[in-house]
C-alpha cells in the first residue's frame, strides 16, 4: 500500500504504518490534554498506540490462522481507523474462513482476560479502587490503573463491535462462512452483505443523529465494503466460467530482439496495445510493458533495444486455468501480466486489463441473456487494472482483511462455480464446501475423468452463452465447437455414471 512505511516484521509478515495514522495520535493527544494538560496529552499517545498495538495483534491473529491453511499474507498496514492485512488470495473453504474470521475476536478475548486477571488480582490486593475509576477520556488520570482498565475497556469494544453480523465486520464473515455450508457461496455473499449494507445504514443513521462522526464513518466504511465485497463475489462467478486460454489476445503484435524502444511507442500510440512479448527461438524471452516504455524514455536512455528494457522474469500459466485462478496467480506473485502457454506451447499474454474485459463482456451477455434490455454496454470503472471488487489499494485479486477500533472489514472470497440459471441448458456441477480436491478413496483414473468432465463444462457454459446471445450471428467454428462439447459432456457423464 502506497504512502505507508514498515516498522516491523512477524512471523514473515511486514506491518506498516500508512502516514495518515499520526491523526489518531494526534486525536489521542488532544483528548488526553483536555482535562491533564502536557502529561494528559502523552497519556492520550500511549492509551492510542497501545489501542493499536492490540488492532495488530487483531490482525495477526487473522493472518497467522490464513498462513497456517496455506494463505500467503503479505503486510499489515496500520490507519486511523484500524489494521488492514493484504493476503495473496482468497480463502478456498468455508471453514477456512470461519477459522481466519474468528481468529481476529479471540486475540481480542485473551488480551482482555489476561487484563482482566490483572486488575482481579491488582483489586484484590488494594492496589485498585475499581469504583472511583470512570473511564472517560476527558476524566482518565494519567496513571497504570487508568491505563489497564481502559485497554480492558477497549479490547472488549472490540470483540463486540466486530463480532456484529454486519458483512464485512469478522461477525459478518462468520455469518456468511455459516450461511455458505448450507447454500453456497454465491447466495450467502448475496445475503451477507445486504444485511452487513441494512446495519450500515442503521449505525450511520444513529451516529449522525447521536454526533458520533467516528460511528458514522464506520458505517460508510462498512455500506461501502459490503457493496465492494458483493462485486467481488459477481466477478468471481463469472471468471469461473472462462479460461485463460479463452481470454489471450490471439492477433496480439510481438517484438523481436533487434526492436528498439521506438518501435514500441510506434506499436502503443497506433494500437492501444499496451504490453508485448519479446520473441526470440520461438517463445517469449521477456515482456515490456507500457510502464517500462515510460521509464526508458524517462531516463533519456536513447533509443534502445528492447532486451535493455525487458522483464526477463515473468509468470507461466497454463491456459486450462480459469480467470479466476490466473487473477490469485496475479495476485501471490505481485504481478499484472502473465505468460499463457499450453503445454510447452507459447500462446499469448493475459493482464489484468484483459481480465476487466473479459469480464464485462461476460456480464453484460448474462444481462442480455437474461431478459435485461438491449442496451448499450458500458465498461466497470476499474482504474486499478482489475475487475471491480478491485479497487482501491490492494491490488487486484490480494484479500484485505481491516479492522478499525471497533470494527473490521474483509475482503475475502471463496472460488466457487458459477450458479446457473433455471433456464439454463448446461448443468454446472455443485461442489459442496467441505468437498477437497483429492480424495483419497477416488482413483487417479475417476479423478482426471471428473476434472475432464468439469473443464469441458466450463467450456460449454462459456460457448453456450455467446451462443444464446448472438444467435444465428454466432461463428460457424464457435457453433460446431458448442455441438462438438455437448456431445463429449454427454459422453463424459455417462461414463462417470457407469463407473459410479
Amino acid at each position: 500500500m502506497s504512502w505507508s512505511f514498515p516498522i516491523a516484521r512477524v512471523a514473515g509478515i511486514d506491518i506498516k504504518v500508512h502516514v495518515t495514522f499520526f491523526l489518531i495520535l494526534v486525536l489521542g493527544a488532544v483528548q488526553g490534554a483536555g482535562a491533564n494538560g502536557l502529561m494528559g496529552a502523552l497519556f492520550g499517545v500511549l492509551l492510542m498506540l497501545l489501542l493499536f498495538l492490540c488492532v495488530t495483534l487483531h490482525e495477526l491473529g487473522h493472518s497467522i490462522t490464513a498462513q497456517r491453511l496455506g494463505i500467503p499474507v503479505r503486510e499489515i498496514v496500520l490507519l486511523p481507523l484500524g489494521g488492514v492485512a493484504l493476503m495473496s488470495r482468497n480463502p478456498t473453504k468455508a471453514w477456512h474462513e470461519l477459522l481466519i474470521a474468528a481468529a481476529g475476536p479471540l486475540v481480542n478475548v485473551v488480551i482482555a482476560a489476561v487484563l482482566l486477571l490483572v486488575a482481579g488480582t491488582a483489586a484484590a490486593a488494594g492496589r485498585i479502587d475499581l469504583d472511583a475509576l470512570q473511564l472517560r477520556p476527558a476524566s482518565l488520570e494519567p496513571s497504570a490503573t487508568s491505563l489497564l482498565l481502559w485497554l480492558i475497556y477497549a479490547n472488549v469494544a472490540l470483540v463486540l463491535f466486530n463480532m456484529i453480523p454486519a458483512f464485512p465486520l469478522d461477525g459478518g464473515r462468520i455469518f456468511r462462512a455459516l450461511m455458505a455450508l448450507a447454500i453456497g457461496f454465491p447466495r450467502a455473499t448475496r445475503v451477507a452483505t445486504a444485511v452487513g449494507q441494512i446495519i450500515a445504514i442503521v449505525l450511520g443513521v444513529y451516529g449522525v443523529t447521536s454526533g458520533n462522526f467516528v460511528l458514522a464513518l464506520v458505517a460508510v466504511f462498512i455500506f461501502f465494503g459490503a457493496g465492494q465485497e458483493n462485486a467481488e463475489g459477481q466477478a468471481r462467478t463469472m471468471l469461473t466460467t472462462l479460461r485463460v486460454g479463452d481470454a489471450y489476445n490471439r492477433y496480439a503484435l510481438t517484438l523481436s530482439a533487434s526492436d528498439r524502444v521506438s518501435k514500441v511507442v510506434s506499436y502503443i500510440l497506433t494500437s492501444y496495445q499496451p504490453d508485448f512479448a519479446v520473441i526470440h527461438g520461438g517463445g517469449p524471452a521477456g515482456i515490456v510493458t507500457r510502464d517500462d516504455v515510460l521509464r526508458a524514455l524517462a531516463t533519456g536512455g536513447g533509443d534502445a533495444f528492447v532486451t535493455q528494457i525487458m522483464q526477463r522474469n515473468f509468470v507461466r500459466v497454463d491456459a486450462n486455468e480459469t480467470l479466476d485462478r490466473v487473477r490469485e496467480i496475479m495476485a501471490e506473485r505481485g504481478v499484472r501480466i502473465v505468460a499463457v502457454y499450453s503445454g510447452e506451447a507459447y500462446l499469448g499474454l493475459v493482464s489484468l486489463d484483459d481480465m476487466a474485459e473479459a469480464h464485462a463482456v461476460l456480464t453484460f451477455m448474462e444481462r442480455q441473456k437474461n431478459g435485461v434490455g438491449r442496451q448499450q454496454p458500458t465498461s466497470p470503472q476499474t482504474p486499478s487494472g482489475g475487475v471491480p471488487g478491485d479497487e482501491g489499494a490492494a491490488p487486484a485479486g490480494v484479500t484485505t482483511w481491516s479492522d478499525v477500533p471497533g470494527g473490521a472489514t474483509v475482503g475475502a472470497q471463496e472460488r466457487e462455480e458459477p450458479e446457473v440459471s433455471p433456464e439454463r441448458t448446461v448443468a454446472e456441477p455443485e461442489v459442496s464446501p467441505e468437498r477437497t480436491v483429492a480424495e483419497p478413496e477416488v482413483s487417479p483414473e475417476r479423478r482426471a475423468l471428473e476434472q475432464e468432465l468439469q473443464a469441458k463444462r466450463r467450456r460449454l457454459y462459456a460457448l453456450d452463452m455467446q451462443y444464446r446471445y448472438f444467435g444465428s450471428n454466432t461463428p460457424p467454428q464457435i457453433t460446431a465447437e458448442l455441438e462438438q462439447l455437448r456431445r463429449d459432456v454427454a459422453e463424459l457423464e455417462a461414463r462417470t455414471s457407469a463407473e459410479g
